[in-house]
C-alpha cells in the first residue's frame, strides 16, 4: 500500500513488472502509470469502499485479473525498461 504523499513509488512498478494488479488511492504519480480496468486500480484517497469493491471484483473474476496483470507487466517493459529510459534521457539531452 502506498502512502498519502508519493512521486512514483518503486514498489508499484517493481510489482506491476512481476503482474500484480495495483490498487491504490490516488497518490502521487500513480495515475499516470495505472490506468482503471486496463492495468490496475486507482480510487479516491482513504475510499475503502472502493478498495473492497475491486479486491473482491479482482478475487471473483480470475480473467479480469489475469487481463490485468498482463497488462500491467506490458505497461512496465514498454514504459520503463533500461532501453526506455536511456532513449528518454538522451532525448532530454539532445534538446
Amino acid at each position: 500500500h502506498s502512502s498519502k504523499f508519493e512521486g512514483m513509488p518503486n514498489v508499484v512498478l517493481e510489482a506491476m513488472f512481476f503482474g500484480v494488479p495495483i490498487i491504490s488511492s490516488d497518490c502521487g504519480d500513480l495515475n499516470r502509470i495505472v490506468n482503471n480496468e486496463i492495468n490496475g486500480y486507482i480510487f479516491s484517497n482513504f475510499n475503502l469502499e472502493s478498495y473492497f469493491q475491486v479486491f473482491k471484483k479482482l478475487t471473483i473474476e480470475k480473467d479480469l485479473y489475469s487481463k490485468i496483470s498482463i497488462n500491467a507487466n506490458k505497461t512496465i517493459v514498454n514504459n520503463f525498461s533500461k532501453k526506455t529510459v536511456v532513449d528518454s534521457f538522451k532525448e532530454i539531452l539532445n534538446k
